[in-house]
């Protein structure tokens, strides 16, 4: 299977080869490649169900740094 070398900037691609619970959103702000308005990114998952959307710009990011014992 051949993957696009900037698969991170597609998130539809990156959700087919990783699932959406696998996806995060994030944002470089104030470098070039941010985003000054989070919001801005929403069009980008307009493909994603509702439930998806939450998991890429919320919810996979509170599993990933919920503290758990070790």
């Amino acid at each position: 299977m051949w993957i696009n070398p900037f698969w991170e900037d597609d998130p539809n691609e990156t959700a087919a080869i990783m699932g959406a619970d696998r996806v995060l959103f994030g944002s470089d702000w104030p470098h070039i490649e941010g985003m000054p308005d989070p919001l801005d990114y929403i069009p980008e998952l307009n493909k994603f169900s509702a439930a998806d959307r939450q998991l890429i710009m919320r919810d996979n990011v509170r599993v990933l740094t919920q503290r758990t014992p070790i």
